[in-house]
């Protein structure tokens, strides 16, 4: 990945620390490793540090606005996000929800530790829900 981003399966969710340009081969292997992680729970989260992020190629954008697993993906917890990230990253959830792709929640927040707590609480309740079934 560009720049050292990196990518990371854990406790139920993604995690993606962005360093530079998010470019579509980074969107790409978020969409597979999304696709992957879906397969054991449904549907996926990400947590994503957008904190050293310089740009958001239109390959990038357009990659995540049509993947074709959208609906796999349930929502993001994105920290340190500049008024310009945070614009670029609505963009691409409103093209995605445009799209019928995905009906994705995005949420910023000022702390890792707020946004790792908050997908958790998604996912005890997704939990919650299976186990009810």
């Amino acid at each position: 990945m560009a720049l050292g981003h990196k990518l990371t399966a854990e406790h139920g969710f993604l995690s993606f620390v962005v360093q530079g340009e998010v470019r579509e081969v980074d969107i790409q292997k978020l969409i597979d490793a999304g696709r992957v992680l879906a397969q054991k729970r449904h549907r996926f989260w990400i947590l994503a540090d957008v904190t050293h992020m310089t740009g958001f190629s239109t390959d990038a954008r357009r990659a995540a606005a049509q993947n074709p697993y959208g609906d796999q993906f349930h929502g993001a917890a994105v920290v340190g996000a500049t008024t310009f990230t945070r614009t670029l990253i609505t963009l691409v959830t409103r093209a995605m929800i445009l799209l019928g792709r995905s009906h994705v929640d995005v949420r910023f927040f000022p702390s890792i530790e707020a946004g790792t707590q908050w997908i958790r609480e998604h996912l005890a309740r997704e939990d919650a829900r299976r186990a009810a079934m």
